[in-house]
């Protein structure tokens, strides 16, 4: 009988430690994963923080290449309208009239 409870108590005591080892283990595992969780947070909020910057970067230069574009004349058109250039054509084939 002696050795019945003593084999019991040490199945109990097996079962404990089994419990709590597998108490530690999914601990360290929720301890791990909330910790790279916060990793790849801390991560993508680095990313995002350069990512600001970097459009504040582009927002800057958009503005200072607009304000460039705004100093410079106003682009010319072609250099010769059609009126013009029917015109042109008209002396030109004036001339070739003259010559023959």
């Amino acid at each position: 009988k002696e050795a019945f409870e003593a084999e019991k108590k040490q199945r109990l005591a097996k079962a404990k430690k089994e419990q709590k080892e597998q108490e530690i283990k999914e601990t360290l595992h929720a301890n791990f994963k909330r910790y790279m969780d916060k990793k790849t947070f801390d991560q993508v909020d680095e990313l995002n923080a350069k990512y600001s910057e970097i459009e504040e970067i582009r927002k800057i230069r958009r503005r200072r290449s607009k304000s460039k574009n705004k100093s410079k004349s106003p682009k010319r058109g072609p250099t010769r309208s059609p009126i013009r250039l029917e015109h042109s054509l008209d002396i030109e084939e004036s001339k070739l009239d003259d010559s023959k």
